[in-house]
């Protein structure tokens, strides 16, 4: 579980559903009581200031980091048939947007 990166465009005063489930996540804590939610390691390691690794990507988006294991061990002699871009294609509600990762990314 990890709050939805999107909630900003799609719901109204996200924020104080954000604090609101803060403070029950908080009270839960300070009163011993055991939630049974499970939380995506990356989202923890935000609060426990412990950095991501790649393999931490898998809960969020399976099918990047299998994409990106498929490129780490691939052969070197033939990288430039995957014809890979520094860019990448965001979609926000059916609206794709390429969002270049350097200055002529594509």
């Amino acid at each position: 579980m990890y709050p939805n990166p999107l909630s900003e465009h799609s719901v109204e005063d996200f924020r104080q559903y954000y604090k609101l489930f803060g403070i029950l996540v908080g009270k839960a804590v300070y009163e011993g009581v055991l939630l049974k939610s499970t939380f995506a390691k990356f989202f923890l390691n935000h609060f426990t200031n412990n950095s991501n690794q790649v393999d931490d990507l898998m809960a969020l988006d399976p099918q990047l980091y299998e994409n990106l294991i498929m490129v780490k061990y691939y052969n070197d002699s033939q990288v430039e048939d995957l014809g890979l871009t520094m860019s990448i294609t965001e979609s926000e509600f059916g609206v794709a947007k390429q969002v270049m990762l350097v200055p002529f990314g594509d």
